[in-house]
């Protein structure tokens, strides 16, 4: 049976590639760090590093079960937060906990903790996929949830649903070659820096290259916006991003550049989702936060 600390050192070598980081960040000897690797790759049976070459680089199955073994990671985190309250201890916590999906989390989760000032109400985050998140509300782990659709549809979940806004999706590469893009085509050669199935922008882009009868190119699979801004900025490939999380990422590095492509122009409209016995002052201040971070500056409206 595969370990938590196999994944763990595993997570923190395919970030770090480097013992000596790794050890520091994990509290571990180095030759504990490679002997739970060297085990987890004899329990799955293949490698996970090519160690042929230096400094070693992660196999293509590695980077496969990194973008799992984040999510595995995650999710236990999640259960070893969880707290086992009757109702009537809960009820005494004014505690807030809310769903942030993965592909907004670098950029979202660190503003909230930032700028979350309600003396009546403390704030737990929780990360995970949309659907999973959805999930936890509707068994009431969870209060609220962010949540991007690509329509003003909603589910009849028995939830309450606030449209907060719409917020369009750019695609984004390095300024020095942005002349070489000029169609979708051009883009998907080259390769996309996307997070996980799963993501509903992944979902618009895919019907989008399918109708140009091309396969969607995945060039490199990563969790959260800021580090697929960071990739495209190294030349990995092309991004698609929400808008203002590339006007902020760019106002600190500034060397990138959205591309006009004209056949395709996607936005996303934002939602936050609430149980339906949760108070509207209890995420007043939320409703808020997101209206800035993603300049919505709009009143929300029941949907």
């Amino acid at each position: 049976m595969i370990s938590y600390s196999e994944l763990a050192c595993f997570v923190c070598m395919v970030e770090e590639l480097d013992y000596k980081v790794a050890e520091k960040k994990l509290c571990l000897k180095q030759a504990k760090i490679a002997k739970n690797i060297v085990s987890l790759e004899k329990k799955l049976g293949f490698l996970l590093f090519d160690r042929s070459i230096k400094p070693m680089e992660v196999t293509d199955l590695g980077k496969k079960l990194y973008l799992k073994s984040v999510y595995i990671l995650n999710e236990m985190k999640v259960l070893n937060d969880f707290e086992f309250l009757s109702e009537e201890e809960s009820n005494k916590i004014n505690k807030i906990k809310i769903g942030i999906p993965h592909t907004l989390n670098s950029s979202l989760a660190p503003y909230f903790v930032e700028n979350y000032d309600d003396e009546d109400f403390s704030l737990d985050i929780v990360n995970g996929w949309g659907k999973s998140l959805l999930t936890l509300l509707t068994e009431k782990e969870i209060d609220l949830t962010i949540t991007l659709l690509p329509t003003e549809k909603i589910p009849e979940d028995g939830n309450k649903w606030y449209l907060l806004g719409k917020v369009p999706l750019v695609i984004v590469c390095r300024k020095e070659v942005a002349r070489l893009y000029k169609n979708l085509t051009d883009c998907n050669h080259t390769g996309w820096i996307l997070n996980p199935e799963g993501c509903g922008f992944r979902v618009m882009l895919n019907e989008a290259i399918n109708k140009k009868g091309l396969k969607l190119f995945i060039k490199n699979e990563v969790f959260g916006t800021e580090e697929q801004l960071a990739l495209v900025e190294d030349y990995k490939g092309i991004g698609l991003v929400p808008r203002p999380f590339f006007e902020y990422y760019n106002e600190v590095n500034n060397n990138l550049t959205t591309l006009c492509i004209k056949e395709f122009q996607p936005a996303m409209y934002i939602c936050l989702v609430a149980q339906k016995d949760i108070t509207e002052n209890s995420y007043l201040s939320i409703v808020n936060l997101i209206n800035n971070r993603f300049k919505l500056n709009s009143e929300y409206s029941l949907m």
